[in-house]
């Protein structure tokens, strides 16, 4: 009692330690997924989110490397829930998925070395960054990647010489991260590299079980790759195994590995473009300053390998040519947050140590990226601008759709879908792209609106007089949309278009 009185703080410091080692962790995930909440989409979108969410009601999987079992099968489970709509519960799962991810980081940073100030810095800024955020507000597999990801990195720098078992376990989790995304192998060449740089960490025996986890988790994987598309296609595993890696509704093995080297200064800018876009002001320059392990002359292996991870992945990036090539720098990301996290603690160490320089470091770090997509989005559509060259349709102005990552209160997708269908005659054709079609579709399949209307799936630039004419005579036929670059007519001269919002009947000679 003496000593207590002797040391009144003593108290105080011991609350503060523990309130900062045990409850910054579950602070920060339940302020993540409240966020995360407030600006979830609350019903369908277009294309592929309305895809997975139509086949989470459904079961269905495809059976190329588009389709993701493993998130099907959580995405089942999620479509229990007994709130909001099927859509909503989809979404919800990238919400919950993308806060556990944020909540590994941090143990991922604290194991890595960081203080409880510099693992939240990594995870706030992770929070915030455009890719990972808009990716956390609607029905899409990549915030259930990088749950296991993050998992990976907290299981590696867990790794301890008289501690074996994080390496063990995530070994085990090899396969299961390859069926998460097929991005789960880039993580294998820093992996090795961990590995062989601490080798003398294990003995005869841990090899072995190293060795033997890594084959039993990769057997799942296998397993259900070839279940998935060889028993479907009847194929061999090695057919399988490659369509899981290039295809996906087509071939997109030619456009994997295709790097170039005249494309290089293009490819740099554009990555240089969308990392500044997701770390935004201060913890851009946070990133930077915590780039500096790497750059010693004998760094940490755990920043080596980090390192390593970061340029496959940016590497890879540059040699996928596809629409959505941006979403294939996620696996940096997570690399550059604990960078973040890393220039937070120097900064804080040497020259911001009272709290409130902290405070107002944390706010710029959290409320930069935040305003600044706000206010690129209003300006964007002021001056009628559209720097991306997104396409538009009803109910979706590009820049506010893609700029601002939050989908709170956005409908326009349903209203869209609904209006197409309600306004068609009985028993109509109506022919949409891939974008509004799967919209349309989850309206039919899952809301049971207009199950009598014929609805067909075009590819950009079909030849519409094909489909056209293998349709019954004197069918009512209706376009989703009258983008030339979509819906090619150029064969049915003789055809006009009549506007009835929000699609478009096809009138042949004769009908007005």
């Amino acid at each position: 009692m003496s000593h207590r009185l002797r040391n009144p703080s003593c108290g105080r410091q011991s609350c503060s330690r523990f309130a900062a080692t045990h409850l910054t962790g579950p602070a920060l995930v339940l302020s993540a997924l409240l966020f995360y909440l407030v600006t979830l989409a609350p019903t369908v979108l277009w294309g592929d989110d309305a895809h997975f969410q139509r086949t989470a009601y459904e079961g269905t999987l495809r059976h190329d490397g588009g389709g993701h079992w493993l998130w099907l099968q959580i995405a089942r489970l999620f479509v229990r829930l007994p709130w909001g709509d099927v859509a909503y519960r989809v979404n919800l799962l990238s919400a919950v998925a993308a806060a556990g991810t944020l909540l590994v980081l941090y143990g991922a940073g604290r194991a890595l070395g960081l203080g409880t100030g510099g693992a939240t810095a990594a995870a706030a800024s992770l929070a915030v960054a455009h890719g990972f955020w808009m990716h956390a507000e609607r029905a899409e597999v990549y915030t259930a990647f990088t749950l296991l990801l993050a998992t990976q990195l907290w299981l590696w720098f867990n790794w301890r010489p008289q501690r074996n078992w994080p390496l063990f376990v995530a070994s085990a989790l090899i396969g299961t991260t390859l069926l998460a995304h097929q991005m789960g192998l880039l993580l294998l060449p820093a992996f090795a590299f961990l590995v062989w740089r601490r080798r003398t960490w294990l003995g005869r025996t841990h090899a072995l079980v190293l060795g033997a986890t890594v084959v039993l988790g990769l057997l799942p994987f296998f397993l259900v790759v070839h279940r998935q598309i060889g028993v479907v296609a009847d194929a061999t595993f090695a057919v399988s195994l490659s369509r899981y890696f290039t295809w996906s509704g087509v071939d997109f093995g030619g456009r994997m590995f295709d790097f170039s080297f005249g494309m290089l200064p293009r490819d740099g800018a554009m990555w240089l473009g969308f990392l500044a876009f997701q770390f935004v002001g201060m913890a851009g320059l946070l990133g930077l300053r915590g780039a500096a392990p790497i750059g010693r002359s004998r760094p940490p292996t755990a920043w080596l390998a980090l390192a390593i991870l970061f340029a496959t992945d940016v590497a890879f990036a540059f040699s996928y040519r596809v629409n959505d090539q941006f979403v294939f720098y996620l696996p940096s990301y997570l690399v550059f947050a604990l960078c973040v996290g890393y220039g937070w603690q120097e900064v804080v160490s040497s020259r911001a140590r009272r709290w409130p320089v902290r405070a107002l470091l944390m706010t710029l770090l959290i409320c930069g990226p935040i305003v600044t997509y706000e206010i690129a989005a209003r300006f964007l559509v002021a001056v009628d601008a559209n720097p991306l060259g997104v396409r538009e349709l009803p109910g979706r102005e590009p820049n506010r759709f893609f700029i601002w990552p939050g989908k709170s209160g956005y409908f326009g997708a349903e209203a869209y879908g609904r209006g197409a269908l309600e306004v068609l005659p009985p028993d109509a054709i109506l022919l949409a792209d891939h974008t509004p079609f799967e919209t349309l579709r989850y309206l039919q399949s899952v809301e049971g609106v207009r199950r009598d209307v014929g609805l067909i799936k075009i590819e950009p630039g079909q030849d519409l007089a094909l489909v056209t004419s293998s349709l019954p005579e004197g069918s009512a036929v209706f376009l989703a949309d009258n983008n030339p670059d979509y819906y090619n007519l150029t064969n049915l001269p003789e055809v006009r278009l009549k506007r009835t919002h929000p699609v478009y009947r096809v009138l042949v000679p004769g009908e007005s």
